[in-house]
């Protein structure tokens, strides 16, 4: 069925019921920007309704075509499911009967799988990812607090989309958790009413943010780390990509070889401690 996301943009939800009776339930994710090289989400297309950005073809592609094709498949081989919904598509993109489409089975078959096997999602994810050849072992990751947005997802012309602060692998999940909450705050009380406009405006603020919350590098080991995600979309024209808009063509150093000064150009002026 069509559901409404955090975002008040329509996605996915499917339910499916093993031979147990037990029904597990998954809704899609959906990103707000989407590369050139992504699997096609499907919408509907149809501007009298959610602007164009309602599901129910997709849905319809889950009712009436794909969900028949798999019934009977055993959900603890989630493999074999995949590869008959990816054939009954046969586009590497997706696109004729939807990524989200097929996504949306997809997790749902795994879902159903942990409780068959009675493991959690992640245990059973890592078993599963075990049998490809993938033998890491299950930890917890380190979390990735996005702090600044620009690009599509920003209220102003901030270039790069993401600005994150990343705690040390050397701290427990907990440590890193109240840093980057901590951090955070920092930054919303400073920058309350003031948005970032450019590039090297956000950097500094980020860092401000961490030596506010006293966060600071000590014995040559640094506590927390910075992060930016560079979005081509809708920055990049004509090959070069504009960082902090509203400057001549003729300034833009260009192209991608730019990139590899770009870390060193953002943080001159930033305390020699957080420059090492």
């Amino acid at each position: 069925r069509e559901i409404i996301d955090s975002r008040a943009i329509p996605t996915i939800e499917v339910a499916c019921q093993v031979e147990s009776g037990y029904v597990n339930v998954s809704s899609v994710p959906s990103g707000a920007s989407t590369g050139v090289h992504e699997a096609l989400e499907l919408r509907d297309g149809d501007q009298e309704r959610f602007l164009g950005l309602g599901v129910l073809k997709a849905v319809e592609n889950i009712n009436k075509v794909l969900g028949p094709q798999v019934i009977g498949m055993d959900v603890l081989d989630p493999f074999a499911i995949d590869a008959k919904l990816n054939s009954l598509d046969g586009n590497d993109n997706k696109s004729k009967y939807g990524a989200n489409a097929i996504l949306a089975i997809s997790e749902v078959v795994v879902k159903c799988g942990a409780n068959d096997r009675k493991l959690t999602l992640y245990s059973w994810v890592n078993e599963l990812a075990q049998k490809m050849g993938i033998k890491n072992q299950i930890k917890i990751p380190i979390p990735l607090f996005n702090m600044i947005n620009g690009g599509k997802h920003g209220a102003g012309n901030l270039d790069f989309q993401e600005f994150f602060i990343i705690p040390a692998s050397s701290k427990t999940y907990s440590q890193g958790l109240q840093a980057g909450v901590e951090i955070y705050h920092a930054i919303v009380s400073s920058r309350a009413g003031h948005p970032c406009k450019t590039v090297k405006v956000a950097n500094p603020v980020t860092i401000e943010a961490i030596k506010y919350n006293g966060t600071t590098p000590d014995e040559g080991s640094k506590q927390i780390f910075i992060g930016s995600q560079i979005n081509e979309d809708p920055n990049l024209k004509k090959q070069f990509f504009f960082v902090d808009s509203g400057a001549e063509e003729d300034d833009i150093r260009g192209r991608w070889k730019f990139f590899l000064d770009l870390p060193k150009e953002l943080t001159e002026d930033l305390p020699e401690d957080f420059n090492e």
